[in-house]
C-alpha cells in the first residue's frame, strides 16, 4: 500500500518547524559551550527530524539530520569535545533545514546536498583529554555535626570542577546553594585529569567522612525491562488543531456576543427576574468562553523572536560586519494573526539595522566605538499592548539626509520639506514608499520599502509605528501592538451623523469642549491648551470628509490621543460609551481607505466603523 505523504505533509511541517526553532534557541554564537541537557536536547531534536522526514521519504533532510546526530552522539558519549568549529557546522546545516522546510511549505525545490556532504566529509579537532574519557561516580559523606555542611559540599563541588566536567549532581548545585543537607553527596565527572589527583584531593578533606570513585556502567537491561513492564499507552495531553478551525471557532463565538447585546438591547424596559438572571449566566459563559478562544489564539513572540540570530547572523555576514544580538521578552504572547503578520516587519527592521545602522568594524573603532555593534529587541507589556523595541547602537539617522530624499522624490515641496522641524515627523518621512536615505542600492534593504511594509502592516490591525535616532548614538524603531485584535474595548462616539468608534487602549482621556472651560483654551493656531500645555487639535468629520455643520451639530468632545509621539487632540460631536466588540475584517474597496481597519456590530445591528486615528492624522 503507497503511502500518501501529502495527507501528512502539514503535520510534518508543523512538527519540524516546531523542532528546529527548539534548536535554534539552543544554537547560539554567543555561548562558548553547551550543558549536558543542550546537547542531550539537540539530539533528540535532531533525531526526532531524522526520523519523520524519512518516513515522508524526504531523504536529503533525513541524511543531513542523520549527520547532526552522529556529531552529537559523538559529543554525548566522550569521544569529542564541543567547540567552535562544531558550532559553526551545527548552525550552517539547522539553515539548510530551515531552507528545506521552507522550501516544501511553499511547494518549491531545495537543493541542500552540498551541506550534507561538507559536514558528512568534516574533520573536527577533537579536544578530548588523554587521561581519560570514561565517566565516573563520586560518593561521599560528610562526619556528624560538622558546621556548614551545605557551604562544604559547595566548595568541594567547585573544586571538583577542576578536575573534569560535572555532568550531574544529587543534590544539585542550586539544591545546596539553597542549604538543603545530605547524608549522601554524589557528583557524575568526565576526568580530565587522572583519577590519582581526585583520590589526593578528597583524601585531604577533613570533613569527609569517607568516599568512593566507580565507573559509570550504563544498565541496558533495566532500560529494556522498564520499557517491557510499562505498557500501557502514554496518551497525549495536547492535540493539533488546524488553524481554519481555530478561526471559525472565534468567529462563532464573536457572532454569540453580538447576538448576547442583541438580547440585552432588546429586552430593556421587560422586567422579568428568570429573563435577567438567565441572560447574566449566559453573559458570564460567553465570557470564560471568549477567554479560552483568545487563550487559545495565543502564541509566544518567541516563535518569530528564535529567528532573529539567524537573520543578524547571515545579513552580517554578508556585509563582513560583527554583530551582537540581544532579546528580551520573547515569552510575551499576542494573537496569532498579530504573531503571523509581524515576521516580514521585524525582518525588514532588523535588515536596516544591520545594513543602514550598523557601521564596519573600522569605522566603528574611528569613532572609539566597540568594534562589535549591538541590536537589541525588546518586548514588553503595558496594558493590552505589547510593546516591542528594536534599538542599534549604529550610525543613526541623518535628517539632512532625509529631507534631501524626500525633495528627491518629488513626492513632497520644498516649502513643506523645509517647514519640517519637529525630527520625529522628518523621520516619519522614511515610512513612504521608494524613500531611502543611502546611496547605494543593495538587494538587502531599503529604509523606504522597509519602513512602509513596516508601517502598513501595523495599521492593519490597528498598531503603531514610533521612530526615533540620534546621530552616531543609534536607532530606535518601537512597534505598539494590540495584544489581541478579534475581541476588544472600543470608544463609541458620532461624528457627523454617523457612528463611529477607536480602541480604548489608544485613549488618554476624553473631555467635554467648553469655551468656559478651565483646563482648555481655544486658539486660532488651531492647539489646545491641555494641562499647561499647547496640543494641536483636529476635527474628525473634517478629515474624513464630512459637511462640518451638517445637522447644525457642533462638537462637544475632544478624545486626547497620541499621534507621532505627540499629545493630540480629536474632536468629536457626541459620545455613545465603551464596548466589548468583535470585530470583522474590512474588504475592498473599505480595507483601501487610509485610517479604517475593521469594522463591528452594534446590538441593534447598526454597523460601525473602527477608526485609527493615529493612521488618519498621521
Amino acid at each position: 500500500m503507497k503511502f500518501d505523504t501529502e495527507k501528512y505533509k502539514l503535520l510534518f511541517i508543523s512538527e519540524a518547524k516546531g523542532h528546529l526553532e527548539e534548536i535554534s534557541r539552543i544554537l547560539d554564537y554567543s555561548k562558548e559551550k553547551l550543558s549536558e541537557d543542550e546537547i542531550n536536547t539537540l539530539f533528540r531534536e535532531v533525531h526526532s527530524i531524522k526520523g519523520m522526514s524519512s518516513a515522508m521519504g524526504y531523504n536529503d533532510i533525513s541524511e543531513l539530520s542523520h549527520a547532526m546526530e552522529n556529531i552529537l552522539g559523538q559529543i554525548r558519549s566522550g569521544q569529542m569535545d564541543f567547540n567552535k568549529n562544531i558550532m559553526e557546522a551545527l548552525v550552517e546545516s539547522l539553515d539548510a533545514l530551515w531552507k528545506a522546510v521552507e522550501s516544501i511549505e511553499k511547494n518549491e525545490s531545495y537543493d541542500i546536498k552540498v551541506t550534507v556532504e561538507r559536514l558528512k566529509n568534516q574533520k573536527f579537532k577533537e579536544e578530548t583529554s588523554k587521561t581519560d574519557l570514561k565517566e565516573y561516580l563520586i560518593e561521599f559523606s560528610f562526619l556528624e555535626n560538622i558546621p556548614s555542611p551545605s557551604a562544604r559540599a559547595f566548595l568541594i563541588y567547585k573544586n571538583l570542577e577542576s578536575f573534569g566536567n560535572i555532568l550531574n549532581a544529587t543534590p544539585g548545585i542550586e539544591e545546596i546553594k539553597r542549604g538543603e543537607i545530605s547524608t549522601n553527596y554524589k557528583v557524575q565527572i568526565k576526568p580530565s585529569k587522572p583519577l590519582e589527583l581526585i583520590n589526593k584531593y578528597l583524601s585531604n578533606v577533613a570533613e569527609i567522612k569517607g568516599f568512593s570513585i566507580n565507573p559509570v556502567q550504563l544498565v541496558v537491561a533495566g532500560i529494556k525491562e522498564t520499557v517491557k513492564n510499562d505498557e500501557s499507552p502514554n496518551l497525549p495531553h495536547q492535540i493539533k488543531v488546524q488553524i481554519a478551525d481555530l478561526d471559525y471557532f472565534l468567529n462563532i463565538t464573536g457572532e454569540l456576543l453580538t447576538i448576547k447585546s442583541q438580547i440585552k438591547d432588546n429586552i430593556i424596559g421587560f422586567e422579568n427576574i428568570e429573563v435577567s438572571n438567565a441572560l447574566n449566566q449566559m453573559e458570564i459563559l460567553l465570557k470564560d468562553l471568549q477567554n479560552k478562544v483568545m487563550k487559545m489564539r495565543m502564541m509566544p513572540l518567541d516563535i518569530i523572536f528564535s529567528n532573529i540570530p539567524r537573520w543578524v547572523r547571515d545579513l552580517s555576514n554578508r556585509l563582513k560586519k560583527k554583530v551582537k544580538i540581544e532579546i528580551v521578552g520573547g515569552d510575551l504572547e499576542l494573537d496569532r494573526t498579530v504573531i503571523e503578520a509581524l515576521s516580514d516587519p521585524l525582518l525588514h527592521i532588523i535588515r536596516n539595522a544591520v545594513d543602514h545602522g550598523i557601521e564596519t568594524e573600522e569605522e566603528r573603532i574611528a569613532k572609539g566605538k566597540n568594534p562589535i555593534g549591538k541590536i537589541k529587541v525588546n518586548a514588553s507589556k503595558e496594558k493590552d499592548r505589547v510593546i516591542v523595541v528594536v534599538s542599534d547602537d549604529g550610525k543613526g539617522i541623518d535628517v539632512n539626509k532625509v529631507k534631501e530624499s524626500a525633495l528627491k522624490s518629488g513626492k513632497f515641496s520644498k516649502d513643506y520639506i523645509n517647514s519640517l522641524v519637529d525630527r520625529k515627523k522628518i523621520y516619519h518621512l522614511l515610512t513612504i514608499p521608494g524613500l531611502s536615505t543611502k546611496e547605494e542600492i543593495t538587494d538587502i534593504s531599503g529604509r523606504g520599502v522597509g519602513l512602509d511594509v513596516v508601517k502598513t502592516v501595523l495599521e492593519n490591525f490597528g498598531g503603531t509605528l514610533d521612530i526615533d535616532s540620534e546621530l552616531d548614538k543609534g536607532t530606535e524603531i518601537t512597534l505598539i501592538i494590540p495584544a489581541t485584535i478579534s475581541i476588544i474595548n472600543v470608544l463609541l462616539f458620532n461624528v457627523a451623523g454617523y457612528k463611529l468608534g477607536t480602541p480604548v487602549d489608544k485613549v488618554e482621556s476624553v473631555l467635554k469642549v467648553s469655551e468656559d472651560s478651565k483646563d482648555m483654551v481655544f486658539d486660532k493656531q488651531n492647539v489646545i491648551l491641555y494641562k499647561n500645555e499647547y496640543i494641536p487639535f483636529f476635527s474628525l468629520s473634517e478629515r474624513i470628509g464630512c459637511n462640518k455643520n451638517q445637522n447644525n451639530i457642533e462638537p462637544k468632545f475632544a478624545i486626547i490621543t497620541e499621534i507621532l509621539g505627540k499629545r493630540t487632540a480629536v474632536l468629536v460631536d457626541e459620545l455613545i460609551g465603551h464596548r466589548e466588540v468583535y470585530l470583522r475584517p474590512l474588504n475592498k474597496p473599505l480595507s483601501l481607505i487610509s485610517g479604517f481597519y475593521s469594522s463591528t456590530l452594534l446590538g441593534d445591528g447598526t454597523p460601525v466603523l473602527i477608526v485609527d486615528l493615529q493612521g488618519l492624522f498621521s
